[in-house]
């Protein structure tokens, strides 16, 4: 069982401001998403991205997966890449450390918060999910409903290693003691997802995250993939100057805002590119390596 603690950090979460973003300092971190980012279309890393990753580590510069997958859903062919050691999860909610095995630290969920939000849902045909300790848990229902969304695609395989079947979430919940990561719900439509987040924001101390317009992830209010890079970071000592982040969607915002130095993938939504200092290439033209060698290496 993994437990997540405290960094015991105190965090300065001001975001980077010009005179930051000017700074010259060596990278010495990067954060980097991956779905849309590091992987390609198929789930893989392409040969100019290993190479360019294991330059990069022989160079001492710290890389980090930062997914809003859970840990149980870290492809192997990442989280078995020589030299990565820290992963963060759960879109910021849970940091790790891989070759410990140990959880550094949790931003998470009570699970009464969790049962309040899975209360909420009134659609019936969405796909619910409560994740805590790396793993993402549904009822029967909600688990035929995923197999059937994802049945033939590449993620698959990822669904499969990733998930848990309960009988029932609510009283699942009631046996929960470690936190829980986020609260995942895939609704039938853009609109009905659009309305129960107002909803959800009766609810306090909580953050929605919508990676794609009928899906959204709840968390805890500091569950963000930007804060937990930076108290990672600051756990490491190395400062936000020297930290970079590339990512490609609306749940990557707090990750390229809160880097020393942020690129946005080609394939990025607008709002992305337009908060982000440089523009790389799509992930299926080795965007991440070519922006490494560029600013890192």
């Amino acid at each position: 069982m993994l437990f997540c603690g405290k960094l015991n950090l105190m965090m300065n979460t001001t975001l980077n401001t010009k005179s930051e973003t000017n700074m010259k300092q060596k990278i010495r971190m990067i954060g980097l998403d991956l779905d849309g980012t590091l992987l390609t279309e198929d789930k893989t890393l392409s040969a100019r991205t290993r190479t360019v990753l294991s330059r990069a580590i022989a160079n001492g510069i710290t890389i980090v997966p930062v997914t809003g997958r859970p840990l149980a859903g870290l492809p192997p062919v990442v989280r078995s890449f020589p030299g990565i050691r820290y992963s963060i999860h759960s879109n910021g909610a849970a940091v790790y450390d891989l070759t410990a095995r140990r959880c550094l630290h949790g931003e998470l969920l009570h699970p009464s918060v969790a049962g309040r939000i899975l209360s909420l849902v009134d659609d019936p045909g969405a796909i619910c999910e409560v994740f805590t300790e790396g793993y993402g848990y549904a009822d029967p229902f909600g688990r035929s409903l995923l197999e059937k969304r994802y049945q033939g695609t590449v993620l698959m395989p990822y669904i499969q290693q990733s998930r848990r079947v309960v009988p029932s979430l609510e009283k699942f919940l009631q046996h929960v003691s470690t936190g829980i990561e986020n609260v995942s719900v895939i609704g039938t439509s853009q609109k009905y997802c659009q309305e129960l987040v107002q909803r959800l924001m009766t609810i306090e101390g909580i953050r929605v995250v919508v990676p794609s317009p009928s899906n959204l992830e709840v968390g805890a209010a500091r569950s963000d993939k930007g804060l937990a890079l930076l108290s990672l970071a600051e756990y490491l000592g190395i400062p936000r100057a020297s930290v970079m982040a590339m990512g490609d969607s609306d749940n990557d915002v707090g990750l390229l805002k809160n880097a020393g130095l942020s690129v946005a993938m080609g394939n990025a939504s607008p709002h992305v590119r337009e908060i982000s200092m440089h523009v790389t290439d799509d992930n299926e033209h080795d965007g991440v390596a070519k922006a490494i060698e560029e600013f890192a290496l």
